[in-house]
């Protein structure tokens, strides 16, 4: 019934779901995260410079909003100083991107995950 229901309204989340970790470091300069990742977030934790807009909330929809569609996995967006490649997306939505970090993370900010 849960399945179903979040086909139409989208993730319902309860005290039985894993919650998903929005970013991960996997190198030193580059961070997997989730379309979901609300940028806001993502500029507060890691010391990101992200554009934040009304018309988006999440890194997911800043690459939809930017590139004007659904981009594919391997498309690239370049946002100041950093690089965001879709590396999941499906017809619907982007699913996971990777954050190339022309520079290292402040101080700290790897261990905040």
């Amino acid at each position: 019934m849960e399945d179903l229901l979040e086909e139409v309204v989208g993730e319902i989340e309860d005290e039985h779901d894993v919650r998903e970790e929005l970013a991960r470091f996997v190198g030193p300069r580059a961070l997997a995260v989730s379309a979901l990742a609300k940028v806001a977030e993502l500029n507060e934790r890691y010391g990101l410079n992200l554009a934040e807009g009304a018309e988006y909330a999440t890194i997911g929809g800043l690459m939809v909003e930017r590139l004007g569609h659904i981009p594919r996995p391997g498309e690239q967006l370049k946002a100041g100083d950093l690089t965001i490649t879709v590396a999941r997306s499906d017809a619907r939505a982007v699913r996971e991107v990777v954050i190339h970090l022309d520079r290292p993370p402040r101080a700290g900010d790897a261990r905040r995950r």
